[in-house]
């Protein structure tokens, strides 16, 4: 198959872009010929990645960070279908958080079956308003949540983005003392769950968000299912104090955790609650997610 490289050389706040020479070779040795193309602008990655296998290409890699992987694994899709069923994707994690990757790389179905596999894997789909209160819909790989998450992407774009992942841990603190719990209603494929007060609702593809926090421990990427994860009307105290147990994960024994496997969510709200799509600030409420399994085949390399 042919390969094309997806590049963003501003990942990592540029980083990408200057080690690209040493990616480069690596490469080189790992996949042989190869093609490469640069990402411009928000959402070129997606366009890059259509025209590509149009064009012919079937193996299509990601390098960047989590946006960048979304972008290209959206790319893959049209009307919710593959565009080709036999094209292959691969993630190269290069930017700050790279939270699909890790998640990819601790997960036990990844882990049991080795390096240098493929395997189909599930994608969502979700609608929701942008800062316009335009309708969109988009893909992503990770996880798309609402509530504190989306406050923290606004503090990114201008708070502490010099400091690498150190940036995602600053603006979450500064979050933590800022944010106010949103009121929200919940629906899912499990029945209507009604109204919660929260932080945060994360639906996850994948375990990780916000720069390694462990917010969904249960979420496999191949098993046609999302962990919905609600973190309820947590004071600042309380969340402060709790942060290090979300990092590990065993923040599921908290009192105000709730958690289901769901394949499609609704979550709307009166009050402005905004909204996050794999470290990318998205708009608001209300959001629509479903679980589209199987979507599309990830090969992955050795470490």
């Amino acid at each position: 198959m042919k390969s094309l490289v997806i590049v963003n050389p501003k990942a990592a706040n540029g980083k990408a872009g200057r080690t690209w020479p040493q990616w480069r070779k690596r490469l080189e040795q790992t996949l042989g010929d190869f093609d490469v193309a640069f990402t411009e602008s928000a959402g070129h990655g997606e366009i890059l990645t259509r025209d590509g296998l149009l064009s012919g290409y079937g193996h299509i890699h990601a390098m960047g960070g989590d946006g960048t992987a979304t972008e290209v694994a959206s790319g893959f899709l049209q009307n919710g279908k593959p565009i080709r069923p036999d094209a292959l994707f691969s993630v190269w994690p290069a930017g700050t958080g790279c939270d699909f990757h890790r998640g990819l790389l601790l997960s036990e179905s990844f882990k049991n079956r080795g390096p240098d596999h493929i395997t189909p894997l599930d994608i969502g789909r979700l609608t929701y308003l942008d800062n316009d209160r335009k309708p969109v819909e988009k893909y992503f790989l990770n996880i798309a949540s609402c509530g504190i998450s989306g406050f923290v992407d606004q503090l990114m774009v201008t708070k502490w983005k010099k400091m690498g992942r150190m940036s995602f841990l600053l603006n979450t603190v500064e979050g933590l003392a800022r944010y106010k719990n949103r009121r929200v209603h919940i629906k899912t494929d499990r029945g209507d769950l009604g109204e919660h007060v929260v932080r945060v609702v994360a639906v996850a593809n994948g375990k990780y968000f916000g720069g390694g926090m462990k917010i969904a421990p249960d979420a496999q990427v191949d098993d046609g299912k999302f962990q919905l994860v609600v973190l309820g009307d947590v004071s600042v105290v309380d969340a402060i104090l709790h942060a290090p147990q979300l990092y590990s994960g065993q923040h599921t024994s908290h009192p105000k955790y709730l958690s289901h496997n769901i394949t499609w969510a609704e979550i709307t709200s009166d009050e402005e609650v905004l909204l996050d799509l794999d470290g990318e600030a998205l708009g608001v409420l209300p959001l629509r997610v479903q679980i589209i399994p199987a979507a599309i085949r990830l090969k992955t390399f050795p470490a």
